[in-house]
């Protein structure tokens, strides 16, 4: 199919794999010290305006800020990404685009088949 050809290496899809997916977990962390070291910077100001802010306090804010934004993109955001994705899905030459409507085709002589028989 392609000019450059493909090779097969035991365990590298699988480390890569296990790699990205554990990556969200690892900017979890990241983020929770960066907030950390947000509020160590912020604190003077914040105690100004409102004196009994804790890191607890501050951390519970944003993170339901966060959750804001979570419900956000998955009412809206991720719709409308899966509608741009079909669309490019079906508007380019695909494989496996070619191989579903060959499959349909068949599907579609044996179901006639089918109902001639009856």
């Amino acid at each position: 199919m392609g000019i450059i050809k493909q090779r097969k290496v035991i365990g590298i899809g699988e480390i890569y794999e296990s790699f990205i997916t554990a990556l969200p977990l690892l900017s979890a962390v990241q983020f929770l010290s960066i907030l950390t070291l947000l509020y160590n910077d912020l604190q003077p100001y914040l105690v100004e305006v409102w004196p009994s802010i804790s890191l607890l306090k501050f951390l519970l804010i944003l993170s339901g800020l966060m959750a804001v934004a979570m419900v956000l993109v998955y009412r809206f955001l991720i719709p409308s990404i899966w509608t741009f994705r079909g669309k490019q899905l079906y508007g380019f030459e695909s494989e496996l685009m070619e191989k579903v409507e060959k499959l349909e085709k068949k599907v579609d002589k044996v179901v006639a088949t089918t109902e001639e028989d009856k």
